[in-house]
Formats: C-alpha cells, structure tokens, sequence
C-alpha cells in the first residue's frame, strides 16, 4: 500500500494539508539569531497580533506557512515558525493555578 505524498484530513470542516498552519493553531516562534528567545502563541486569529519588544507580528502572517518557515517582526527580526511538541507545551504554558507543596499543607493543618 502507498501513502501520499502530502496526506490530508477533516479538521474543524477544513480539509488542509498537515504541513501547513491553519486558523486555532497554537505554534512555537524561535528567533532566527537567538534560538533561546522563543514565543509560545495562542491559537491562530487572523484579526490578532504578537506583541514583542522585536516588533509585532501577525497571526496571518502565520496562517499558511509550513514548519520552519520564516516570519519577519514589523522591526525587521525573523523569527522562525516550529510545530509544537507536548512537551513544550506543558513547559510554557502558563500555569492557571499554584501548586501547593505538601509541607505547606502539613504545617497549616498544625496550626489550627
């Protein structure tokens, strides 16, 4: 059985390849010259934009590109566009609550 070359697939009813950045995609930005300045973006909205001290850029400059694909700031600096792994995901998203440490808990139990 032979696969093709560029598969596709129904997602949100788009049909789209799986190398290109559609709408509600969150991707990973790396700077071109730094690769430890990184953006983790929230979902894919041709109406927004990234603000950085490099300059903004915009989500639609975003949608259609492929993975490792360069996107340039509105100063100039090229950022290059990455598929997010989990990993990264879970590493930079943004915590919606405090972990709390079990000795903490111990010692507030104590008191009272």
């Amino acid at each position: 059985m032979r696969l093709a070359a560029a598969p596709l697939r129904q997602i949100c009813g788009q049909r789209r390849t799986l190398a290109t950045f559609v709408e509600r995609d969150i991707v990973l930005l790396r700077q071109k010259l730094n690769q430890d300045n990184f953006i983790l973006t929230k979902p894919l909205n041709p109406a927004n934009r990234i603000s950085t001290h490099k300059g903004d850029i915009s989500h639609s400059d975003i949608i259609g590109k492929s993975p490792r694909d360069l996107v340039t700031s509105s100063a100039g600096h090229d950022y290059r566009v990455h598929n997010v792994t989990l990993a990264e995901y879970v590493s930079l998203t943004r915590r919606l609550v405090t972990p709390v440490s079990i000795s903490l808990v111990c010692l507030l139990c104590t008191q009272h």
